[in-house]
């Protein structure tokens, strides 16, 4: 199986074929919520890629969607310097996996790095009050105030 779109889940799709033709179990492979999600981003279309994260939420069996490939995402757009790419993937990431420390400890990171300083604080102090033992959260939060005055 060969493909040329960046969206498309080859290894899942041919997988799910070859149970298929040995009469195994298949599940029928969906689409990646982050690949889609990043290209919409990307090409600006900010309206359609909130009304995607907004059908995900509503049904997240509509697409495949990891904490880690949304982290690559928006730290990909950092690297590029897209801030407001990449705050946007953190932001929907946030709303995706509200219980992940990590994406918030991510997010923090992000907006300081978008000289977002404040928004930066609150990120970090919600880090740590889901994983009091994050560490790089408490030091860059106290990093942060610091450089902010408080």
């Amino acid at each position: 199986m060969l493909s040329n779109l960046g969206n498309s889940p080859v290894f899942p799709i041919s997988n799910a074929v070859l149970n298929l033709i040995n009469n195994k179990p298949h599940k029928i492979p969906v689409q990646n919520l982050s690949r889609i999600y990043g290209s919409l981003i990307d090409n600006g279309n900010k309206e359609k890629a909130s009304e995607l994260i907004q059908e995900y939420l509503k049904n997240p069996n509509t697409y495949d969607a990891s904490e880690r490939d949304f982290n690559r995402l928006g730290y990909q757009f950092l690297r590029l310097q897209k801030c407001e790419n990449a705050l946007w993937i953190f932001n929907s990431a946030t709303l995706i996996f509200p219980e992940s420390w990590n994406v918030f400890d991510s997010y923090g990171e992000a907006l300081h790095q978008c000289d977002k300083k404040e928004d930066a604080v609150k990120m970090y102090q919600k880090s740590i009050e889901l994983n009091p033992e994050n560490e790089n959260g408490k030091q860059m939060f106290l990093k942060i105030e610091k450089e902010i005055g408080k």
